[in-house]
């Protein structure tokens, strides 16, 4: 028969193995979860943020980063595309004062959106930090914000507050398609040119209802698409660091 001290001994090392076990699974369950969650933050921090930010494929590699990060923010600026600008072709320049509200707020909220500034509540210290670094032109931009939809939300402005509510998106049966194919600079002033048209039922289109091509989304294909597409000049003002949006200009092409 066991005796009480070889009893008392076996119930011990029962349940120190006990808690041995149970201490490994739980550091190793806590070094699963922490690679988990690791992986996770590195990738939103290095891919998708950066993917969201240019949201542009390696076709405009060609471009300096600075370029190319002014474009990011004409690109996917709503369910409906890129960014479209309502004003006629070869009138001159516009000043960016002059330019459609609307437009602007898209440009403004895509910029916003792939610098992850865009929550539920935004100061509008904040708007006016961004319009201040976006466009060469005081526009209070902010006070036209209402019932305004980018994406799946829909965004007011009260009581110097901006929120914003889940909206579905209103899809138009086109949608705006932009191409990056040129840029130069004069002295302070930096010029983008980027040609428009619109995908309908899978045919690309210029702003004149011209058929330029079966069209299926394959960036790479654009080059020779709006060979004869008209195009936005933008025009960007330096300041310090800044490129200020600060007029626009729709061009045919000869």
């Amino acid at each position: 028969m066991m005796n009480k001290d070889n009893k008392k001994d076996m119930i011990i090392k029962k349940v120190r193995n006990f808690f041995h076990k149970f201490l490994n699974r739980k550091y190793l369950l806590i070094g699963v979860v922490f690679i988990i969650v690791l992986f996770v933050i590195l990738y939103f921090i290095f891919f998708k943020k950066d993917n969201k930010k240019f949201a542009l494929n390696e076709a405009y590699d060609v471009y300096p980063e600075e370029v190319r990060e002014l474009y990011s923010n004409m690109v996917e600026v709503s369910c409906n595309g890129d960014l479209y600008v309502d004003i006629k072709a070869d009138t001159g320049s516009v000043d960016i004062n002059k330019i459609n509200s609307d437009s602007l707020i898209n440009y403004m909220f895509s910029y916003m959106d792939k610098n992850n500034l865009l929550n539920n509540s935004i100061d509008d210290g904040v708007i006016k930090n961004v319009e201040k670094k976006l466009f060469n032109d005081k526009i209070n931009l902010f006070k036209q914000i209402k019932a305004f939809n980018y994406n799946d939300y829909e965004y007011n402005y009260n009581s110097g507050k901006i929120t914003r509510k889940k909206s579905s998106c209103v899809k138009k049966d086109i949608k705006y398609v932009s191409h990056l194919y040129g840029y130069f600079t004069n002295g302070d002033n930096l010029f983008m040119d980027v040609n428009i048209g619109y995908l309908k039922d899978g045919v690309l289109y210029d702003l004149d209802d011209n058929k330029l091509g079966s069209y299926d989304e394959d960036i790479s294909k654009l080059s020779n698409l709006m060979q004869k597409a008209s195009y936005y000049r933008f025009n960007y003002v330096k300041d310090k660091d800044d490129f200020k949006l600060s007029k626009i200009e729709l061009k045919h092409k000869s």
